[in-house]
């Protein structure tokens, strides 16, 4: 079984995602820009305006509204073969990917998680570019996925495929190359 998972990087700008066929995952605001079946994100539902069909959240949130499937965050570091249970690695991309998982889907196609700044924006949907503020809270973030994606790698099994679909090798922000 194959599902599609698609973030919110700043790759996709442009990018025809109607083309993106069979299953498919949201990750956070990718919601309002792709027919999905599942729609994955950690941050108040409500707040951030997730509070969507087929939501899938912690069951913090879905306590307190009455809304979502909820599913508990464990403290094991990665992939948790737990149906129900996603690992620790924090970000809605991490969890949908141990849900897919979980769920039985063995090849995982991946689009927009670019882990980088692209032409200085973060998001495909953004108008504008992030400031310098943003960029450094980016570069930590971005750093700390980057270990989390060899982490999630190293724990496939044999039958398992994850295929990361544009993904950005280096982070640029006014023209500095961040390692």
């Amino acid at each position: 079984m194959k599902t599609s998972i698609i973030a919110t990087g700043a790759s996709l700008k442009d990018y025809d995602l109607t083309q993106i066929k069979g299953h498919k995952i949201a990750i956070n605001y990718a919601y309002k820009y792709v027919d999905y079946d599942m729609l994955v994100a950690l941050d108040d539902p409500k707040r951030f305006g997730f509070l969507q069909p087929n939501l899938y959240t912690t069951q913090h949130w879905v306590k307190k509204y009455g809304q979502g499937t909820g599913f508990q965050k464990s403290s094991f570091k990665g992939i948790d073969r737990e149906v129900g249970f996603v690992g620790a690695c924090n970000g809605s991309l991490f969890a949908a990917i141990n849900l897919a998982l979980n769920m039985g889907f063995k090849t995982l196609d991946i689009y927009g998680a670019d882990m980088a700044l692209t032409n200085c924006y973060s998001h495909f949907y953004s108008t504008e570019p992030c400031t310098s503020h943003q960029a450094n809270t980016y570069k930590r973030v971005f750093r700390r996925h980057r270990s989390h994606k060899e982490l999630f790698m190293s724990q496939l099994l044999e039958d398992e495929t994850i295929n990361w679909i544009n993904p950005q090798e280096e982070q640029f922000f006014n023209g500095v190359a961040w390692s």
